[in-house]
């Protein structure tokens, strides 16, 4: 993975996302956070677990050395700042996501080809920072490799989410 793969796998993913909450935006606030019962109790819940997820690995990518400390730490800052109670409707989660969103053009725009090949401690193991950023947001497809899929389940839970509300 070069940079360019990397800035394009990111352009893809907030062209996903922005047509997730298009989509969702049709939606009234009982819609919204409507028990659907599903892992994520609602769509509001979804949302807020997807861009958690974003804050989350960007985190640990722009953290240096993780220690047992960063990990507890990390954690209890991610329940605070994602619980799903804290974000009331759409405008809320919406909020949210454009701050996630700034950040992680600003790393993705510092990262340089050199700096992929760090490596990051995953378990007992580590791994490339090449390798995590592509298998977080998932693979191109194949043929000419510009249209990466790592954004499709969105659609489909976006889909499903949708039909189940209008049910």
């Amino acid at each position: 993975m070069t940079k360019d793969d990397i800035q394009l796998l990111y352009e893809y993913d907030r062209w996903a996302n922005n047509r997730v909450l298009q989509a969702v935006s049709t939606l009234c606030a009982e819609e919204f956070t409507r028990d659907l019962g599903g892992s994520f109790r609602s769509v509001r819940d979804t949302l807020v677990h997807i861009v958690g997820c974003e804050w989350g690995w960007l985190t640990c990518w722009k953290e240096p050395s993780p220690s047992p400390t960063f990990v507890t730490d990390f954690w209890t800052r991610r329940d605070a700042l994602f619980n799903p109670n804290a974000f009331p409707d759409l405008d809320a989660v919406q909020l949210k996501w454009a701050e996630v969103e700034r950040e992680q053009v600003e790393f993705v725009n510092r990262v340089t080809n050199e700096s992929l090949g760090r490596m990051l401690p995953v378990r007992t193991t580590q791994i490339c920072l090449a390798h995590a950023l592509p298998a977080y947001k998932s693979r191109p497809s194949g043929g000419s490799g510009r249209r990466p899929t790592c954004c499709l389940p969105k659609f489909e839970a976006a889909a499903t989410l949708l039909l189940t509300i209008s049910r």
